[in-house]
């Protein structure tokens, strides 16, 4: 990965991006990221005129060899085109991405997410709120698209023995061997064979939203600790013993930990020398001392019985909480792809 990565941002205010947000951005002060640098090149877009400069300047980068590592665009762009239509920062994402398929896009918005239509957010890697962004919430996950996307692109796919080319796919996951023969017959088709321009961002998109972004081969923090019988300052009590459990394969990111579900399964086991016929959470509470604080708890005091399940707490699908299966239902409009769980949401009383 390289050290200081190059960032283009792209805004129709020039002064939208605070210099502490600047900052921040340029010298990022989390812990994982003490050694790496930004140098970010803000550049504005009032004008069709200005809009067209960007792209030629990437046709430009590109001819060069000195692309941006990332591309930031805010995605609720007040530039009308010459035909008088509104200029979305998606579309402007579509036209950079065709003369830098090499590189990565973001985007963010003030708006709320669900005003942004699924189209346009998909022309993005991911979508980040203007908040993520001035808090520095965001910070880490600009750098792991960046190093993730460049590890992609880096990858050769260009062989057509489909051996070699699976275990290309599967290094870059970094998957467990116990899951690598479950795991490749859901890695869409579209990956499994020879990628042209598009690919590396539609497997970015996989990979951030499906196989990290939902529970299946990964849990995150929430998800991980419920399976172990904790909440989630239990589980970071104990995380230093589940070491090497963690997702670390291309785009992993250190704000949004993911753990392997059969790594956390098999450590849990033989840190206890328990056997298969033992429930993992009461495993996962003797880890950590049975301390009762650290223990899982159903929301709403549903039941006693420790969690077995995470749901959404109502129908804003924005809280999670812990809960037991008979106390939650699956999302209907939820229809999740061969490999991944369903979503749930709390239906308790």
């Amino acid at each position: 990965m390289k050290t200081k990565l190059l960032i283009w941002w792209i805004d129709d205010e020039r002064d939208r991006l605070t210099p502490a947000a600047q900052r921040a951005i340029e010298k990022p002060t989390h812990p994982s990221l003490n050694h790496r640098r930004a140098h970010l090149e803000l550049k504005h877009v009032g004008t069709d005129v200005e809009t067209k400069a960007i792209v030629s300047e990437m046709v430009e980068a590109a001819k060069v060899k000195q692309l941006p590592d990332i591309v930031v665009i805010d995605q609720i762009l007040n530039v009308k085109s010459s035909d008088g239509a509104v200029e979305r920062g998606s579309s402007l994402a579509v036209r950079l991405r065709v003369q830098g398929p090499s590189v990565p896009f973001v985007g963010v918005t003030g708006v709320p997410f669900e005003r942004i239509a699924s189209l346009q957010k998909n022309q993005f890697i991911e979508l980040f709120s203007r908040d993520a962004v001035h808090k520095g919430d965001c910070i880490p996950d600009l750098f792991a698209i960046a190093d993730g996307f460049a590890t992609a692109i880096k990858a050769s796919f260009k062989l057509t023995g489909k051996a070699t080319h699976r275990k290309k796919l599967i290094d870059l996951l970094d998957a467990p061997e116990e899951d690598a023969e479950l795991l490749y017959p859901c890695i869409p088709g579209a990956f499994q064979c020879r990628w042209d321009d598009e690919t590396p961002h539609a497997f970015a998109r996989w990979i951030w939203h499906f196989l990290m972004g939902r529970p299946g081969f990964l849990y995150d923090d929430l998800e991980a600790a419920t399976l172990v019988g904790l909440n989630e300052n239990g589980l970071e009590r104990i995380a230093a013993q589940l070491r090497g459990c963690e997702y670390d394969g291309v785009f992993a990111s250190v704000s949004r930990r993911r753990w392997w579900v059969s790594k956390v399964r098999s450590k849990v086991r033989d840190l206890t020398g328990a056997d298969a016929s033992e429930p993992l959470w009461l495993l996962g509470r003797r880890i950590a001392k049975n301390q009762r604080k650290l223990f899982s708890r159903c929301y709403g005091g549903t039941s006693t019985d420790a969690p077995n399940v995470v749901a959404f707490a109502d129908d804003s699908l924005r809280k999670r909480v812990q809960t037991r299966i008979q106390d939650s239902a699956p999302l209907d409009a939820d229809t999740p792809p061969l490999g991944f769980e369903q979503r749930r949401i709390f239906s308790g009383k």
